[in-house]
């Protein structure tokens, strides 16, 4: 089995209504041709909604590190992409996790941020 190494990773919620899941998935087909341009860009994975009747669609981007996936997600190229998403498809909640997956499951250090 392969083990993967802690990697930099945004987890985008979107919510898309079914009438626009077509017009959803084109979209991001196009936003990752654009992020697969940038430098540490490794790879995007789609989760539509567990529910067939449900609208929220999972996105999650992962880079090399932390300053690669910064690089992506504070550049122009995507702010124009994200601005035409929103338009046409709806809102959407992003977590960015610098260090990969890990940072969810540990526990809090006492007295730590």
């Amino acid at each position: 089995m392969p083990v993967r190494v802690s990697r930099a990773t945004s987890v985008i919620v979107h919510q898309v209504p079914s009438a626009a899941a077509d017009r959803f998935m084109a979209f991001q087909e196009e936003l990752t041709h654009a992020a697969e341009k940038f430098p540490g860009y490794q790879a995007t994975e789609v989760y539509p909604p567990a529910d067939p009747n449900g609208t929220e669609w999972v996105v999650v981007i992962h880079f090399v590190d932390a300053a690669a996936m910064k690089g992506w997600l504070g550049s122009s190229v995507r702010a124009e992409w994200i601005a035409k998403l929103q338009k046409e498809v709806g809102e959407f909640r992003q977590e960015n996790l610098s260090s990969g997956f890990g940072a969810w499951f540990t526990k809090p250090v006492p007295g730590g941020p």
